[in-house]
C-alpha cells in the first residue's frame, strides 16, 4: 500500500533525475560546433601543413610580377642621365645619353608578327632633331646618319629618346650593318634558338660583337688602327693577306677582293620601307660578273629596274639600287646575289 502511495513519487523523482542527463547530452553539440568554428586554431597539427601549402601557394601569385622585374636583361634599362654633350664611341652610343629602352610586356609573338615594328614605330621629326641636337649634330646630310633605336623596335625596343641616336654610316660597321644584326638576332628569336631577353642583351651589350660572326661582316670593328692601309687587320679567316676595307684606288692588282673566289656584302638596305629604294653593295674581284634578284615577301620573282647585270668596277665593287613597291606585304623577302663563282641569299624586311 505504502509502495502503492510511493510509486508516483519515486517516478517523478526519476523524471527529474533524467533531466540533467539531458541537458549534458545536448551541450556537445553546442560543444561541437564551437569546436567545428575553432577548428583552425584548434587542429594546430594540421594547420602549420595547411598555412605552409597556402603560403607556397600564395607566392605564386605574386611571382609573375617579381619575374617580370628580374627578366630585365643585364643592360639596365633606365633614362638617359645626360642630355647634352652626348659623344658617341665608335659604332656604340653615349651610355648616359642612350642606355636603351624596351617595352617590357612585348612577347616573341609580338616581335614575329609581320608589320609589328611599323606598328609601334613613332618617332616625330621633333624627336629626331632633339636626339641630334643631343649628339652635337647640325644640318647631317642625307644617308649620313641615322636616328636609329639602339635596340631595335623588331627586338622590342621603345621609341624613347633614352633608346636613339643618331647612327652613322660610316666609318663601317655602321647603321647598314647594325640592321644586318638586328635582322639576325630577330630571326634567332623567331626561330626559337634566342629568348627575346637574349636577343636584347645582345645588341645593348655591342652589337658588333654580334656583326663579327655574321657571314657578311666585312670588317672587324674599328679600334682605332693609324696603321698604311696594306698594314690594316685582316679577316680572321685570312690573316695579315687580304685587306677588310675596300682600298682607296691606289691599288692596281685585285687586292680589293674579299677572297680569291666569293664576295662579301658590304650593305643591303633592311628593313625597308614600302615605296623605298632598296640599295645592296658588295665586295668581290675586280672586273668579276655580279648579278642580283629580289624575291618579294610574297614569293615573286621582282623585276624592278635596277636589278641588272653588273660588272665589277677596278675596285671590286659591285651595286644596286631599286625601288619596293609600294603594295609589298610587310614580311621578309630574299635578296640573292651572285659574283665571282659564288651565290649567297640575304634576308630583306620590308615595313
Amino acid at each position: 500500500m505504502k509502495l502503492r502511495k510511493l510509486l508516483p513519487f519515486l517516478l517523478a523523482v526519476a523524471l527529474i533525475a533524467c533531466v540533467p542527463n539531458q541537458a549534458p547530452t545536448a551541450n556537445p553539440p553546442v560543444i561541437q560546433h564551437t569546436t567545428d568554428t575553432a577548428a583552425p586554431p584548434t587542429n594546430t597539427s594540421p594547420s602549420p601543413t595547411n598555412t605552409a601549402e597556402r603560403a607556397t601557394n600564395a607566392p605564386p601569385t605574386g611571382t609573375p610580377t617579381a619575374l617580370v622585374v628580374s627578366t630585365i636583361p643585364g643592360p639596365t634599362w633606365v633614362h638617359q642621365t645626360k642630355t647634352s654633350g652626348c659623344a658617341a664611341s665608335g659604332a656604340l652610343p653615349d651610355p648616359a645619353c642612350t642606355p636603351g629602352d624596351i617595352l617590357p610586356d612585348v612577347t616573341k609573338d609580338q616581335v614575329c608578327t609581320p608589320g609589328y615594328s611599323s606598328s609601334v614605330r613613332n618617332v616625330p621629326a621633333s624627336e629626331k632633331d632633339q636626339v641630334y641636337g643631343e649628339y652635337g649634330i647640325v644640318s647631317p646630310a642625307s644617308g649620313q646618319y641615322e636616328v636609329d633605336h639602339f635596340v631595335s623596335l623588331e627586338l622590342g625596343g621603345s621609341n624613347d629618346i633614352s633608346n636613339l641616336w643618331p647612327e652613322a654610316a660610316d666609318p663601317k660597321p655602321g647603321f647598314h650593318e647594325k640592321d644586318q644584326v638586328e635582322n639576325y638576332l630577330h630571326d634567332q628569336v623567331c626561330y626559337g634558338t634566342m629568348t627575346l631577353t637574349q636577343a636584347q642583351e645582345e645588341i645593348a651589350t655591342n652589337w658588333l660583337a654580334v656583326y663579327e660572326t655574321l657571314p657578311g661582316a666585312i670588317n672587324p670593328p674599328q679600334q682605332s688602327t693609324p696603321a698604311p692601309s696594306n698594314t690594316q687587320a685582316a679577316l680572321p679567316t685570312q690573316p695579315q693577306v687580304v685587306p677588310t676595307q675596300v682600298p682607296q684606288s691606289t691599288a692596281p692588282q685585285p687586292q680589293p677582293t674579299a677572297a680569291a673566289s666569293g664576295f662579301t656584302l658590304n650593305q643591303l638596305t633592311s628593313p625597308v620601307a614600302r615605296g623605298g629604294n632598296a640599295s645592296a653593295r658588295i665586295q668581290t674581284a675586280a672586273g668579276a660578273a655580279c648579278s642580283i634578284g629580289y624575291v618579294t615577301p610574297s614569293g615573286n620573282q621582282s623585276t624592278a629596274q635596277g636589278l641588272v647585270s653588273e660588272t665589277a668596277n677596278g675596285n671590286g665593287v659591285c651595286a644596286w639600287t631599286w625601288k619596293i613597291g609600294p603594295s609589298t606585304k610587310q614580311r621578309t623577302g630574299t635578296v640573292t646575289i651572285t659574283a665571282n663563282g659564288a651565290t649567297q641569299s640575304f634576308p630583306i624586311v620590308v615595313e
